[in-house]
């Protein structure tokens, strides 16, 4: 069934980036699509963010030499409305790229006064593709216009580096403004340890500050598969020699070491640690663990230093930590704890399985990446000595990288999996969402990602393995207290929104992990009719009423509507045409 939707692409000039790879790929898929409202929801969809959210993009176009360029693109948030609501309020949880409710003029570069803040997350990968010979064609054919390669391949390793100085900025953060936006920091009263540094220039002298410190594991997943898949794509891992981009990898992997050890620890570290500061113990070396100088900062998180605490004047129980800001107690038994959720709601137990997988599989592919590197480098004749020392160091990383990957694989096989009864009263085992290391656990699952609807997308498993297949059912089930059924949809929302609310990415997600023809086209036929009219994917919508919406420009689920389609394309072009 086709329904009229309008066309949202904003003017060629009014779009923030134009890349005639991305036009080209958008008009080749869209011949091949024969109902009117997916060709229009897909036009719309697959470029938003290209077209909407690229606050600013410095190409570093005066170093021609791509294995030397430094270039810097961040991608930013903006305003939203909620449902039934005339009033805008502040989005801290844009995944990295602009939303504006549709009744709104457009927040482009030109108007700053909208809110800009950026997010290390997932929805910043849609065009990777655009890298790589198409699938099923023949590798040795590809020849992309060589100008139009380097400036896509310029604006996606910007946001690379971009993330990279995020994440030396303070690895706990979650939202950062960008350089050159007018927008201060943050204006909440939180409680955070390690507390985020002053507004300071980061390493390459942009101006760049934290917006909101909510320690998030994901985040520095996204950096880590980013990373990863802008090397596989592009078949280039010079990148992997950048003295911050080995910084950031190094000190990311430190923060997942420190977020492994359990409540107990922490919490005598910071007994130690008070009895030091108030003069009744004093340290091996005579100094305070917290002693060190804002120029040191960041960098050390030795002792309590590295302990995360978050506590916020709220009324809203999601947006807070127990305990001091501690959380709920854990037990070390190799995952990585996580504060939050990619939601921004606070974990109910501190060990997220989901970004567990992620942070298995992405370092999986990091590693890799890293090792091609240091094989490619090595290749080459006459290498100095300090080349020789660089690679050294590199093994060196890619070895932590596989032993934290290997470890916490181990952990989620002997923490995560436990036995429910399935809808026919059978015995079967499944992922669970959340665990504390002591054998409590949480049986559930949110539409973001990561999520355990969308493991096999994010590489940690084939969507055939019987723990897959088993958990899959039971998150798309009302055993899944998330999980919704109305007049207008079918899917999974989350505590973000609350009840009653579908998030169009778990529809999606669903379909990119289906290959069951039939699934496919319901989830297709439920996204074109979930947009109110509006011809683009929003956060999220009630139930029984798709009018009923929140974020009605949401480029992060745009974006991945666009790869849904590509996906079919690819895999079943049948069900396009």
């Amino acid at each position: 069934m086709s329904i009229p939707l309008p066309d949202c692409r904003p003017s060629v000039p009014d779009r923030s980036f134009v890349s005639a790879l991305a036009e080209a790929r958008l008009v080749e898929c869209l011949a091949s699509i024969r109902d009117r409202s997916l060709q229009t929801l897909f036009s719309n969809c697959w470029l938003n963010t290209l077209d909407t959210t690229i606050f600013d993009h410095f190409a570093d176009e005066g170093q021609a030499d791509l294995a030397r360029a430094q270039p810097r693109t961040w991608v930013i948030t903006g305003q939203f409305k909620l449902p039934d609501s005339s009033s805008d309020w502040v989005s801290e949880s844009g995944r990295g790229i602009t939303a504006i409710d549709t009744s709104f003029s457009a927040c482009n570069r030109q108007q700053q006064q909208c809110t800009h803040h950026i997010r290390i997350d997932l929805g910043q990968a849609p065009y990777l593709s655009l890298l790589a010979p198409p699938p099923g064609t023949d590798p040795t054919t590809f020849d992309p216009d060589e100008r139009e390669w380097a400036a896509l391949y310029r604006l996606i390793l910007g946001v690379v580096y971009a993330q990279a100085s995020c994440i030396l900025l303070h690895p706990f953060s979650n939202a950062f403004v960008p350089p050159t936006s007018t927008v201060s920091t943050g204006d909440n009263a939180d409680q955070v340890h390690p507390p985020p540094p002053k507004p300071v220039l980061d390493r390459n002298g942009h101006g760049l500050r934290v917006w909101e410190s909510k320690w998030e594991l994901d985040s520095l997943c996204a950096f880590f598969d980013l990373s990863a898949k802008l090397a596989q794509n592009a078949s280039r891992t010079d990148f992997v020699g950048n003295e911050q981009w080995v910084e950031a990898v190094r000190l990311a992997l430190k923060v997942c070491r420190l977020q492994q050890r359990g409540t107990q620890e922490e919490y005598d570290l910071l007994q130690r640690a008070q009895a030091q500061k108030e003069g009744d113990e004093t340290s091996l070396d005579g100094t305070l663990p917290w002693a060190t100088s804002e120029s040191e900062g960041p960098f050390t998180y030795d002792g309590a230093q590295g302990v995360y605490q978050f506590q916020r004047p709220t009324s809203t129980a999601s947006e807070t930590r127990a305990m001091s800001g501690l959380g709920e107690p854990a037990k070390r038994c190799g995952l990585v704890k996580s504060a939050f959720r990619p939601s921004d709601d606070a974990t109910v137990l501190p060990f997220l399985i989901p970004s567990n997988c992620f942070l298995v599989a992405s370092l999986g592919k990091l590693a890799d990446t890293v090792h091609s590197h240091i094989l490619s480098d090595g290749s080459r004749p006459n290498r100095s000595s300090r080349s020789v020392r660089e690679a050294i160091q590199l093994a060196e990383l890619e070895r932590e990288m596989r032993a934290l990957a290997d470890e916490v694989s181990e952990a989620i096989r002997t923490q995560a999996m436990v036995k429910v009864l399935n809808a026919q009263g059978q015995e079967e085992v499944v992922l669970a969402y959340e665990v504390d290391g002591c054998g409590s656990y949480l049986l559930a699952d949110d539409a973001n990602l990561p999520s355990l609807l969308s493991l096999p997308f994010l590489g940690y498993c084939d969507n055939t393995l019987p723990l897959y297949v088993s958990t899959r059912s039971l998150v798309l089930s009302p055993r899944n207290k998330w999980f919704f059924c109305g007049s207008a949809g079918t899917g999974i929302g989350g505590m973000h929104l609350g009840l009653n609310f579908i998030w169009p990415m778990s529809i999606i997600m669903r379909a990119l992990t289906s290959d069951d023809d039939h699934e496919i086209l319901e989830c297709l036929d439920m996204l074109k009719t979930s947009t109110g009219g509006t011809g683009l994917m929003h956060e999220s919508f009630e139930k029984d009423d798709s009018r009923r919406f929140t974020r009605g420009w949401f480029a992060w689920a745009n974006g991945l509507f666009g790869e849904l389609i590509l996906d079919v394309w690819a895999r079943n072009p049948h069900l396009l045409s």
